[in-house]
């Protein structure tokens, strides 16, 4: 993500369909005093937190899991690369991101067709697509059986959309 946050968030939200402009707003914030410059990004509906994707509560989540991964003396633990994936996976299907991962979707989304969009693996890159003003409502008819998989704060956004 090469551009400034101002600009990103203004194609965002530029992208977005009519009847979610004003309503859909992302907030994206650093904090100088880490020792890394991590901050946070989230996605709000009606000026309430949706998808927020804080370094620290990922961090934290991710290390733990991994923790007891590498303490385990079972011999079918699988190997590192398999254990983060799993965490990784888990963590998504819970509604926790790691701040680059809007990154990596936000890239996702200005690079690739809508449609890919709407089935990437990465499910901000499919929210940012769900909400965006070329998903018509043919397409997203198209999802509706597919909706009872995904989690339900994916679904938030799916519904927002349609009832639009």
């Amino acid at each position: 993500m090469d551009k400034r946050w101002s600009k990103i968030k203004k194609h965002l939200e530029s992208s977005l369909c009519d009847r979610l402009k004003g309503r859909v707003t992302y907030f994206a914030t650093s904090y100088r005093g880490a020792h890394d410059g991590q901050g946070r990004v989230a996605i709000l509906v009606d000026k309430k937190e949706i998808i927020n994707a804080p370094f620290s509560t990922w961090n934290g989540d991710c290390f733990s899991e991994y923790a007891e991964w590498e303490n385990s003396t079972s011999e079918d633990k699988g190997t590192r690369e398999d254990i983060i994936k799993r965490i990784d996976d888990r963590l998504a299907r819970n509604g926790i991101f790691e701040p680059v991962v809007f990154a990596d979707a936000y890239d996702e989304f200005c690079t690739c067709p809508i449609t890919e969009c709407l089935s990437s693996d990465n499910y901000i890159t499919r929210i940012i697509a769900v909400i965006d003003k070329r998903t018509g409502r043919q397409t997203l008819e198209k999802m509706k059986d597919s909706m009872e998989n995904e989690p339900a704060w994916f679904r938030y956004f799916y519904d927002l959309r349609v009832n639009a």
